[in-house]
């Protein structure tokens, strides 16, 4: 009989065949194992948003799911922290993750008051700061003049003033962390080009590229070749019904005209969508360009870049042109108040 200080939920113990294919001697196989594991992950998530591509993050993901049934083997673990905007699929990846991990277990904010109490008693471990109690702790325990936190933090910060009063703590000055956005030449000859501003990429990829375009095509090219062509049908309808009662045989010139005439009118719109094609080819070129520069995998630059690439381009300059915009920024910050 074997007794564990921690009972393991019971569908995370082994089933009666499993057991039994192993003492048969049955053993998986490594590479299938892990081929299987990727495709769950492959399955569930969508990792076109990462900082790899999509088999590589399954990959990877497959390694963290595995390194916790080695436990006993390593000294240290790494712990991995998923993070992005809202609706990314974070919460996803760690129910992936858990369900293939070894005891895995999910503990959502979600949970039932009863739930959570119970395994502060028993394993508070197991739990750790949210988004909402994390800055709360951290003026309990340290003295805090000021809490610079990121915009996604400041939106969270009116949700946790109740916790400050159930807790007795007093609140920190919350101050939002300097943020800037690099448009270099490049990206800004770009805006100007087509009349845009760094937040228009701030809609889903595509929806911008739709907009400018159906700005890019002439309003009147499409409902002038449709009238055309309807000009074209009844006009030699009506002259081909005058030609029959004159003599049946001009029907067949007559009908060799009006298709030459719609031939034409086809090979000037292939011309015209040739030609708004190799347009809008450029076009799309440019604003993938800007896009991935100002908002890099649909992401805040600096979540993304780090400044060594800018420092290679262009030098030490940069370094201090930075500093004077930021020099110029900080003086039109007002200062924080203190707190009484």
């Amino acid at each position: 009989e074997v007794k564990l200080s921690d009972m393991p939920l019971e569908d995370r113990l082994w089933s009666k065949a499993g057991v039994t294919a192993y003492e048969g001697g049955i053993r998986p196989d490594h590479k299938d194992l892990f081929s299987r594991l990727c495709n769950v992950y492959d399955y569930f998530l969508d990792f076109g948003h990462s900082f790899a591509s999509q088999p590589s993050m399954c990959e990877l993901s497959s390694c963290f799911s595995l390194m916790t049934w080695f436990g006993p083997a390593f000294s240290v673990f790494s712990y991995p922290w998923p993070n992005g905007e809202k609706g990314c699929g974070k919460t996803k990846w760690g129910h992936c993750w858990t369900n293939t991990s070894y005891l895995g277990r999910v503990i959502l904010a979600s949970g039932t008051f009863a739930a959570l109490r119970d395994l502060a008693e028993t394993a508070p471990e197991r739990l750790s700061a949210n988004v909402l109690l994390r800055p709360v702790v951290e003026a309990a325990i340290l003295p805090t003049v000021a809490y610079i936190a990121g915009p996604g933090e400041m939106a969270y910060f009116p949700q946790a003033a109740p916790v400050y009063k159930v807790l007795g703590v007093t609140p920190q000055v919350f101050v939002p962390r300097w943020s800037a956005r690099i448009i270099e030449t490049r990206v800004r000859k770009t805006l100007d080009r087509y009349d845009l501003t760094p937040e228009d990429f701030a809609v889903s990829e595509g929806r911008l590229e739709a907009r400018l375009v159906e700005d890019a095509m002439p309003p009147n090219a499409a409902s002038a070749l449709e009238r055309l062509r309807d000009t074209v049908d009844v006009q030699f309808s009506q002259l081909t019904a005058a030609a029959k009662q004159i003599d049946q045989t001009l029907e067949k010139p007559i009908d060799h005209i009006r298709n030459q005439i719609a031939n034409g009118l086809e090979h000037v719109e292939k011309r015209f969508i040739s030609r708004l094609k190799q347009q809008n080819e450029t076009l799309m070129r440019r604003i993938a360009n800007a896009r991935n520069a100002v908002r890099p995998n649909g992401r805040a630059q600096e979540r993304v870049f780090n400044i060594l690439q800018y420092l290679v381009k262009y030098g030490p300059s940069f370094l201090q042109e930075t500093e004077a915009c930021c020099e110029a920024w900080a003086k039109s910050l007002e200062p924080v108040p203190r707190r009484r």
